[in-house]
């Protein structure tokens, strides 16, 4: 038990289940829906526009000052989940969470130029670079990069970012495009959810499941079968650590951008939402 503790425990501010349709909708260019794994007393803020960088909304990990989820009215946004590994992570390494905030820091920062496609001079794919030559610094990370027009993921523990082409995503603790069983659960979600019309207010609500796959399908990462059956659902409560925050985005032709945030208390008890909407900075819509 205690080394299924220690592998749940190095988990750091990131995301560990999110299903993207990036250019797959008509109507919606992006859709995200996404879930925050964590130990209930890891203190955390919901998310909200942030004091310091005020063109930025997502949550705050407390304790080590990063995030695992930020976009801006710009329509940038950036999201980490970790990769499973079943090994302690080094004591010198850097939190994983400050990949989300630096994105959108540097952004913040940069200049504005005569570009009408885009406000900033740092493209996703130039940041997910410098990220990549830093990997090292880090425990196993799976980084996604969104704009108005492109989506980049990137991971050190893969030699080169990748530019998303238009479709249907999944992403947990393993590399992209790996087949778990809770990622094809997502992915059937989203398919049932833009089938049946889309309703947007529920989106945060996708990955709601609670059904645990059966041992024989189960991933092997170095952690208990105990623990891995248990981190097997798409929404998990369990005594100390569960589904913390389920978050639902959107972004239309027009470029108005809604997200959605529902927190959770132990036991998968809903006790806040938050709601925002905003057109996107500069531009008539997004990239179609």
């Amino acid at each position: 038990m205690a080394h299924a503790r220690h592998d749940a425990a190095d988990k750091e501010p990131t995301m560990c289940l999110l299903v993207l349709a990036w250019q797959h909708d008509p109507d919606y260019p992006l859709l995200l829906a996404a879930n925050r794994d964590e130990f209930y007393q890891r203190p955390t803020r919901s998310g909200r526009w942030w004091p310091e960088f005020p063109q930025c909304w997502g949550g705050q990990d407390l304790q080590a000052g990063g995030s695992w989820f930020v976009i801006n009215r710009a329509g940038y946004w950036a999201a980490l989940t970790n990769v499973r590994e079943g090994i302690g992570k080094a004591d010198n390494l850097r939190s994983r969470g400050e990949l989300v905030t630096g994105y959108l820091r540097q952004l913040e920062m940069d200049t504005e130029h005569e570009d009408s496609r885009s406000p900033y001079s740092l493209s996703a794919f130039d940041y997910a670079l410098q990220v990549l030559e830093q990997g090292h610094h880090y425990a196993g990370f799976n980084l996604l990069l969104g704009s108005p027009d492109e989506v980049i993921y990137c991971s050190n523990r893969l030699p080169w970012p990748e530019r998303l082409q238009p479709g249907l995503y999944t992403l947990s603790n393993a590399r992209l495009h790996s087949h778990w069983p809770k990622t094809q659960q997502a992915r059937q979600a989203m398919q049932h959810w833009l089938a049946a019309g889309r309703d947007l207010p529920s989106l945060p609500r996708l990955l709601s499941s609670r059904q645990q796959a059966p041992t024989a399908e189960l991933p092997d990462t170095g952690i208990s079968v105990e623990w891995e059956q248990r981190l097997s659902s798409c929404f998990i409560a369990s005594p100390g650590y569960g589904t913390r925050s389920s978050l639902g985005l959107s972004c239309d032709q027009e470029g108005l951008i809604s997200v959605r945030e529902c927190s959770f208390s132990p036991g998968g008890y809903a006790f806040q939402q938050t709601c925002e909407s905003w057109h996107v900075r500069g531009r008539n819509g997004f990239a179609a």
